[in-house]
């Protein structure tokens, strides 16, 4: 992990990793300097509006985003913006920014279909 300053978002519902890019209720915006966490701070996600997340994230200048299930079009609206997606992550933010910290996220790629429901995500 780069040791100079950086931003990193972790995708939230329910205080977890949220499984659904689109759906999440809110994220962390972590600040990163010198390979150790300097702040957090919780924000609720905007309304689920193609490339909504993704703008405000860019906006922030987060260099990474943390979540669960993703779609290819939140992708590709992310890496444009250069910013690095790991997909597929599951349980605590927690956990995953030290995982990430310490080098040892992976990222499995779970990418959802287009439209809500198609990767099971479908709760209400």
């Amino acid at each position: 992990m780069d040791e100079g300053k950086m931003k990193i978002a972790v995708v939230m519902s329910g205080g977890e990793i949220s499984p659904h890019f689109g759906r999440a209720e809110e994220f962390m915006l972590v600040e990163v300097e010198g390979g150790k966490i300097q702040g957090r701070e919780i924000r609720r996600a905007p309304a689920h509006e193609c490339g909504a997340l993704p703008l405000l994230l860019a906006q922030e200048e987060v260099e990474s985003v943390i979540v669960g299930g993703i779609g290819s079009g939140a992708i590709q609206h992310l890496e444009g913006a250069g910013i690095h997606v790991y997909a597929g992550v599951e349980g605590s933010p927690e956990d995953a920014l030290g995982s990430l910290l310490a080098g040892t996220l992976s990222s499995s790629g779970e990418i959802c279909g287009g439209g809500m429901g198609s990767c099971g995500h479908d709760d209400d």
